[in-house]
């Protein structure tokens, strides 16, 4: 069945490693203590919590350049890492997004951040809901297209060529029609 432009889009951000409260300070020129780098939740695991404790709303600050605007434009969005074993990530709906979140933001509609999420502010910020958590990204079912502005040339990319092209951290990328 044939879907709409629309609703194949999809945000793609790459995620790194973390541990959510991991610190270091430095005690001299030449010492730094680090603490809590082992255990304690990853960031997709404080989401996924969340969610299931928020009737599976979540907001997600992060920082980037992609507008809000162009956020808005899309139904998914996708959180990936690489792990030494594979990839995980969670994928959602995207109810809505914006621009400037500030720690404890809360516009009465259920949805708020994790509160292991300690950043004061970020650039953006999107609402999700039906997340879901996975290993093995299908990576074949999305592609990434690029425009050529001189001649309107559109050229489309498997996401995994993107991937190994690009360091973005948030790609528009579109799933393949059914």
């Amino acid at each position: 069945m044939a879907t709409s432009l629309m609703e194949r889009r999809t945000v793609f951000m790459r995620v790194g490693e973390d541990r959510l409260g991991k610190d270091s300070v430095r005690l001299d020129k030449d010492t730094i203590a680090r603490y809590n780098w082992e255990g304690g939740p990853t960031y997709f695991d404080a989401i996924m919590k969340h969610a299931r404790q928020n009737n599976g709303k979540v907001l997600v600050p992060f920082n980037s350049i992609a507008s809000a605007r162009n956020i808005k434009l899309c139904t998914y969005f996708v959180m990936w890492r690489k792990l030494p074993d594979g990839d995980e990530y969670i994928s959602g709906s995207i109810y809505d997004a914006g621009k400037g979140y500030l720690r404890g933001m809360d516009d009465g509609d259920k949805y708020t951040a994790p509160p292991e999420f300690l950043a004061p502010k970020a650039t953006r910020w999107v609402k999700l809901f039906n997340l879901k958590q996975g290993r093995n990204f299908p990576f074949d079912d999305y592609m990434k297209d690029t425009y050529r502005s001189s001649d309107v040339e559109v050229v489309s990319m498997p996401l995994t060529e993107c991937l190994e092209n690009s360091k973005m951290s948030v790609i528009f990328a579109m799933r393949k029609d059914d």
